[in-house]
């Protein structure tokens, strides 16, 4: 049986969906503490991204609080969010020619992973 073939990270990216606004179910919406939830794009996240300053950082909560205000959302999917985040910092580190989206500045739990430490370093800024 042939081997099914995997699909790359540029393939995931071009073929994710559009960004959506949600109103959500009562029962969701208890457990997300919002009525309304806004599901980005690889595109949104790039963007919000692409515009943190040199020598700065956002954590993924702030960045998904910056989504939701541009979009009238009193959430962001934290999901979503999180894996187009992984997609483009693996998209820039495999394909730095298409790709150059700044992702180490963004922090989970505001602490860094070693590649994350080195980069951040590299401009600047001193993790502890």
């Amino acid at each position: 049986m042939p081997k099914a073939q995997s699909v790359s990270i540029l393939e995931r990216l071009q073929a994710a969906p559009a960004s959506s606004f949600h109103v959500l179910g009562a029962e969701k919406a208890k457990r997300m503490k919002a009525a309304t939830m806004f599901i980005p794009s690889p595109d949104d996240v790039a963007k919000i991204i692409s515009a943190i300053p040199k020598g700065k950082t956002k954590t993924m909560l702030e960045i998904r609080q910056v989504l939701s205000a541009l979009h009238q959302a009193e959430t962001t999917c934290p999901f979503i969010t999180t894996r187009y985040w992984k997609w483009l910092a693996r998209a820039t580190e495999e394909f730095p020619q298409d790709y150059q989206i700044p992702w180490w500045r963004v922090l989970k739990d505001r602490k860094p992973n070693e590649p994350q430490k080195s980069l951040l370093e590299a401009e600047g800024i001193i993790i502890e």
